[in-house]
């Protein structure tokens, strides 16, 4: 394996929360991580000089990363907003182009999805004509459920549905978690995730 420093930070934990990473049509790779630190995105790919960096958005908590391609190269982007202020979490949603990076919020959540937030993932993937569609979570804080849901862009607005609850309100934590989205050929969303039942049985 060849290793090396897409950036650095001051020794202390989390200061980088999550990342993902896609290549481009000529197998470029580009990473997307967040800077707890400073409050950013950073979208990175390399570049002769090292590795150019810029900003997806700044100024709150942001994790739960996940970065596709389309056929023009085009980087489209997932992830959780958190906003202490609003008390709200946010699924968002970037497509980066000439003019830099478009962003907005998809769906949100009063409350936080925990103090988890590290292990939390969104899925992105591209249907036939390019439009995108998320797996993610979502928490309903007025009876404490999570929810895995899928949002998709249909080319004005987002649709978004309940792919599955939990039943048990006394777990503070998600009972269905880890969401991966893919389309078919006939864009038809196909999603995969774990699922733990600690009321019935101990199984994962």
């Amino acid at each position: 394996w060849e290793i090396e420093i897409v950036d650095s930070a001051a020794i202390y934990p989390y200061n980088f929360s999550s990342n993902t990473l896609a290549l481009d049509s000529v197998n470029k790779p580009h990473v997307v991580y967040g800077r707890k630190d400073q409050n950013k995105i950073i979208y990175a790919y390399p570049i002769v000089s090292g590795w150019h960096k810029e900003v997806v958005e700044s100024g709150l908590f942001y994790y739960g990363f996940s970065l596709i391609f389309d056929n023009d190269d085009i980087a489209h982007l997932s992830y959780y907003r958190k906003d202490d202020a609003l008390n709200k979490t946010y699924v968002c949603y970037a497509r980066r182009d000439t003019a830099g990076w478009l962003n907005e919020a998809v769906d949100s959540s009063n409350g936080y999805l925990g103090n988890y937030f590290l292990n939390f993932n969104s899925s992105i993937d591209l249907d036939t004509s390019g439009l995108p569609g998320i797996a993610y979570y979502a928490w309903n804080v007025e009876d404490s459920l999570h929810y895995i849901k899928y949002a998709h862009y249909n080319g004005i607005d987002w649709d978004t549905s309940i792919v599955a609850r939990d039943t048990t309100w006394h777990h503070r934590y998600p009972l269905d978690y880890s969401p991966s989205l893919k389309f078919d050929r006939e864009s038809t969303p196909h999603i995969a995730f774990y699922r733990f039942r600690s009321d019935t049985h101990t199984d994962t």
